[in-house]
């Protein structure tokens, strides 16, 4: 929440040290695949499954900038919005 401004040291050295980083990468594609496994069946479910992924990471940096309520709240309405423009039939 609130302390996540002092995670980005932690992002940072998951960037410039090797086994951080392949932890990272790991953590990634088990985030993408734990996506996947619950969008319904399509050939695009990989490519969903990632821009789903970009959109939490992506609201979870913009909240840090903009500080908009609380955190969970900013990332769920950011991802609710993708979710309901790639299934709009619900």
């Amino acid at each position: 929440g609130e302390r996540f401004a002092g995670y980005l040291l932690l992002e940072w050295s998951d960037v410039h040290d090797d086994e951080l980083n392949r932890l990272a990468r790991e953590r990634n594609r088990l985030v993408r695949e734990a996506i996947e496994m619950r969008l319904p069946a399509s050939e695009n479910r990989k490519v969903q499954a990632s821009l789903i992924q970009a959109v939490i990471q992506g609201a979870t940096m913009q909240w840090l900038i903009e500080q908009d309520g609380p955190l969970n709240a900013f990332v769920l309405m950011q991802t609710e919005r993708l979710i309901e423009s790639l299934f709009p039939e619900g």
